[in-house]
């Protein structure tokens, strides 16, 4: 039997819109452990290059200079305190 061919979300917003389906699946009792595994695996791929396209964006927007020196984010700020 085929393989159902599932196109692999593209986007920032349509990876994240399929993390939050897969915790919604995961979330019920009702699957296979198999299916369970299969979710699992599949959400941390997306948890990874979710969070590599942040790193970019954070990383080109630290580009941008504001009076000839960065301005770190609200997080840089409170790691720093």
């Amino acid at each position: 039997m085929a393989k159902k061919q599932t196109r692999s979300p593209q986007s920032f917003e349509e990876q994240m819109q399929r993390l939050q389906d897969i915790v919604q699946e995961l979330e019920r009792a009702d699957l296979a452990l198999e299916k369970n595994v299969a979710l699992y695996k599949e959400g941390q791929a997306l948890a990874r290059s979710t969070k590599e396209l942040l790193d970019r964006a954070r990383h080109e927007i630290s580009l941008c200079w504001e009076n000839g020196s960065l301005t770190p984010f609200a997080s840089d700020r409170e790691n720093e305190e």
